[in-house]
């Protein structure tokens, strides 16, 4: 059986400030131009995060004091 080791990597995106205040589809499209550019960051980022070779297991978007906090709980076989 595999031996795996596990990382958490984070990253950040600010909102708009009046996000919460728009029309659903307003505000869909608005969570849209947030996350795209965090998704690209953080796929980026897993490729070299720590040496790299991690797969994603699971992920969690917070809103915390006008950001949007992605975190990615990832693992991958240990060495050796």
């Amino acid at each position: 059986m595999p031996q795996y080791e596990h990382a958490v990597m984070f990253h950040t995106a600010r909102l708009a400030p009046d996000l919460a205040n728009r029309s659903d589809d307003q505000f869909g499209a608005g969570l849209g131009i947030h996350l795209a550019p965090l998704i690209e960051k953080m796929t980026k980022g897993a490729e070299t995060f720590q040496g790299g070779g991690w797969e994603v297991l699971s992920h969690q978007l917070t809103p915390l004091d006008g950001h949007l906090v992605m975190s990615l709980l990832l693992r991958r076989k240990k060495a050796g």
